[in-house]
């Protein structure tokens, strides 16, 4: 296999993926707003709250605030394993300087690749606590930041989806018995 097949391979999977979960989102049931309450939930959380503890928090919050849960949970994965090694850096980056001691680069990337590393929880409190608010700081920011976009981009879709698909089936009506 050539490496532009093993590229066009990993391309098309990646966007049966993206696909599949793209119309898991609208075609979930409920008002635009829901879904979009539920999307916005899971673009927050997925900066505001570390991998792994992303889900737990997702489903509880969705329910407590009425968002569709679906999307909440499927949109914590804007923060994966691939996009964790650019995101959680410059967030930490960011949130440094909102809690005014901000870090030097090469350092967090380094704390951070041996953080995604080992994953335990004593590499984790290696950190240290300024590294640790300022994860959260930056997290909190960057989730504001998207989760009001995400909002209404996603009720646009969700309606916009809906619209395309009463329009597909009125078309297809008239012509079944």
């Amino acid at each position: 296999m050539t490496e532009t097949q093993r590229k066009s391979g990993w391309l098309n999977r990646s966007r049966r993926i993206v696909k599949y979960y793209y119309l898991k989102v609208m075609r979930n049931s409920g008002s635009p707003e829901y879904i979009a309450r539920g999307a916005a939930l899971g673009i927050f959380i997925g900066f505001a709250i570390p991998i792994g503890f992303q889900i737990a928090a997702a489903v509880p919050l969705a329910f407590l605030l009425k968002g569709a849960k679906i999307p909440a949970v499927v949109l914590t994965f804007i923060s994966n394993y691939a996009t964790v090694l650019v995101i959680y850096p410059l967030q930490c980056y960011i949130g440094g300087f909102l809690i005014f001691r901000p870090f030097r680069w090469a350092v967090l990337v380094e704390k951070l690749h041996g953080l995604l590393e080992e994953r335990t929880l004593a590499s984790l409190m290696e950190l240290g606590t300024p590294i640790i608010l300022s994860f959260f700081a930056g997290g909190l920011l960057f989730g504001i930041l998207t989760a009001v976009p995400g909002y209404y981009l996603t009720l646009r879709l969700v309606a916009g989806f809906r619209r395309r698909r009463a329009e597909r089936r009125a078309k297809e009506a008239p012509g079944k018995l």
